[in-house]
């Protein structure tokens, strides 16, 4: 929430979904004979995921190269879908797939079924604000410069229609699915969202009148940074280590085992692959392939 980058904001993201699909692998090495129920709970999660998190991030793409009102306006509707999706919201892909995530629960020893039927939904309410913010960061940004290419919105669109439907179309889904339109898996999914979007309304309403929202400034990283700044501090105790013969000798050990690597990294077009792929066509395209197989994998399990 305190970042400004929405790239970074979506990375954060990924990190609490990654959190969420390692629940039902807890819950089989908790209890083996829920293996099956786990694993596809975990194949729907990790697809809905793909298609839902691939879109956002290539929405960022399309929306630095909407240049006109009409443009952004539409690259905002289309952004809600997959937003929605990974808040799992009901009647969408998430809801879908948090549906499966909580089948096995019950069949936990206590006091696991009663947490994580409160924390699961609280961390809806997280991932609600941090869509908010992702969605408010995209928004303000200055409209992009054209043009807006084919090779760019075309996947997005894909991207976009397979988070919309293909959770409804996966056999492995199909109970996880028809659970979730229960009226009681509706509330569910419903709430959270509620609670999530009144609390980013009001941070927007109380930002736009002056007031504001305090919260301290996190850089990007945030205990990367914080070990960064502490290495400095520990620069006299490697000098000491270093200036050993001890240390010397490892140096030149490990410099020669690292050796053949280096030349190995250093000698193959990794740097030219990184800038193509750092194009939002070719990312475009490669997500929709990704997800195209990450898709048939799933469907043939």
């Amino acid at each position: 929430m305190t970042q400004s980058n929405p790239k970074t904001v979506l990375a954060y993201s990924s990190i609490s979904q990654m959190g969420l699909i390692t629940i039902p692998v807890g819950v089989a090495l908790m209890m083996p004979p829920l293996w099956p129920v786990a694993l596809t709970a975990i194949l729907i999660y990790a697809l809905h995921h793909a298609l839902a998190k691939g879109a956002l991030f290539l929405g960022v793409g399309v929306a630095s190269h909407a240049g006109t009102r009409a443009q952004r306006l539409w690259m905002f509707a289309g952004m809600l879908i997959p937003a929605l999706a990974l808040i799992g919201a009901p009647f969408t892909s998430g809801a879908i797939a948090k549906t499966a995530l909580k089948a096995d629960l019950p069949s936990l020893p206590a006091p696991w079924p009663d947490f994580l039927q409160i924390a699961l939904p609280l961390a809806a309410v997280g991932t609600t604000l941090l869509m908010a913010r992702f969605l408010w960061l995209l928004w303000s940004k200055p409209a992009g410069q054209g043009p807006l290419r084919p090779g760019l919105w075309v996947p997005w669109g894909l991207l976009l229609a397979a988070v919309g439907l293909v959770a409804w179309v996966l056999p492995i889904a199909s109970e996880a699915g028809r659970a979730a339109l229960k009226l009681d898996k509706v509330w569910v999914g419903l709430w959270p969202f509620s609670i999530g979007s009144l609390m980013a309304w009001i941070i927007l309403v109380r930002s736009r009148s002056g007031a504001g929202i305090g919260y301290p400034k996190i850089p990007a990283g945030d205990w990367l940074v914080a070990v960064e700044r502490v290495a400095p501090r520990t620069a006299r105790l490697g000098q000491l280590l270093t200036s050993s013969g001890w240390s010397v000798r490892c140096q030149t050990i490990a410099a020669s085992l690292f050796q053949p690597l280096r030349r190995l990294a250093t000698g193959l077009p990794w740097s030219r692959m990184e800038e193509r792929l750092r194009l939002w066509t070719v990312a475009g395209l490669t997500l929709l392939s990704v997800a195209a197989i990450l898709y048939l994998l799933v469907w043939a399990s």
